[in-house]
């Protein structure tokens, strides 16, 4: 109920239940109780309908999360719903390649198709910018040219690192701390 009243209404919430408790609330104040509590449940509704044409909206467009949010905004708020322990962090994940509109994070399980464009796209020495996942930080794209430089076993050309603002220093660190995971 707190969270679909403003202050001031809370307020008055607690004021008139208090009085309906002691059994000295008037008439007009019971009424003016219902009108909130109806206000609220109005509220309530009206934002578990918009929550439906959400949900629907994301299941007819296959829209990912990952597409709407960042990680660090989803932990954020699966922390503030109790979903994940206020301590516990989360779990570092992948680069976000992207292929055929599909956004894919790269792990051991890469699919083969998205993996073997992705090489052969590196290894042509084409752009691979239209792989790359939009809003994603340097050090993920980074971490992508680090794998493909490795899985491939060319390197990048200065071109591409351009490109993608990336140095040659990074993937090369990169590549020794892969080396060391793998």
């Amino acid at each position: 109920m707190a969270k679909l009243l403003s202050e001031q209404e809370l307020s008055r919430f607690d004021a008139l239940q208090k009085k309906q408790s002691d059994f000295s609330i008037t008439i007009e104040e019971a009424d003016e109780l219902r009108e909130i509590v109806l206000r609220a449940q109005q509220k309530r509704e009206s934002r578990a309908a918009a929550m439906i044409t959400m949900d629907a909206h994301i299941l007819q467009f296959e829209i990912s999360p990952e597409e709407l949010f960042t990680r660090e905004q989803i932990a954020d708020a699966a922390r503030a719903f109790g979903l994940l322990s206020q301590v516990k962090k989360e779990r570092v994940a992948g680069p976000t390649v992207v292929y055929n509109g599909k956004q894919h994070i790269w792990t051991r399980n890469l699919p083969e198709d998205v993996r073997d464009a992705l090489c052969d796209a590196f290894k042509a020495g084409t752009s691979i910018q239209a792989f790359i996942a939009p809003r994603q930080e340097a050090a993920k794209v980074a971490e992508i040219v680090a794998r493909l430089e490795r899985e491939t076993a060319s390197a990048c050309s200065a071109d591409t690192l351009s490109e993608l603002s990336l140095s040659r220093e990074a993937i090369d660190k990169l590549k020794e701390k892969l080396g060391a995971t793998a």
